[in-house]
């Protein structure tokens, strides 16, 4: 049976927290997160509150910080944390398929505020979560949830 913790990180995903009244990449809908992680924290937050074994972190700035982190060994292969204006706007992860986080779900989650998608990647899970506000996940948060461009204006 698998757990309810394990399971509700993974669950996690579907919830956009405010953690500003940034008007460019503003969050919506909130209650859960990714191994302690909501969209709308600061990279100090994201250090300081991500559940997870040992591990490396890699900054890499530009018009957009990323943070890539890779545990030692455990159930999280890989995230990619991508910031807009010093908020927490993608999580990527890629989740083991075996692990109970994993556990089957539907492949799409939609909120007024974020999508999540769900998708097999070589053996595990390829676990994408985006605000969808942000101008610069725009148009991909828009594939994911089946809207085109034109209609989302």
């Amino acid at each position: 049976m698998p757990r309810p913790v394990a399971w509700m990180l993974v669950v996690g995903l579907f919830g956009l927290a405010s953690a500003s009244a940034m008007v460019s990449c503003k969050s919506s809908s909130p209650t859960t997160d990714f191994h302690g992680v909501r969209l709308g924290m600061s990279p100090g937050d994201v250090r300081q509150r991500f559940k997870a074994p040992p591990g490396s972190w890699r900054v890499t700035s530009g018009d957009e910080m990323l943070v890539d982190y890779s545990p030692d060994e455990g159930a999280v292969p890989k995230v990619r944390f991508e910031f807009h204006s010093g908020m927490l706007v993608a999580i990527r992860a890629t989740v083991d398929a075996h692990d109970p986080a994993a556990a089957p779900a539907p492949p799409r989650e939609v909120t007024p505020g974020t999508v999540l998608a769900r998708e097999p990647a070589d053996g595990n899970v390829a676990v994408t979560w985006l605000s969808r506000d942000c101008p610069t996940h725009k148009d991909e948060a828009d594939r994911l949830v089946g809207v085109s461009s034109k209609d989302s204006r």
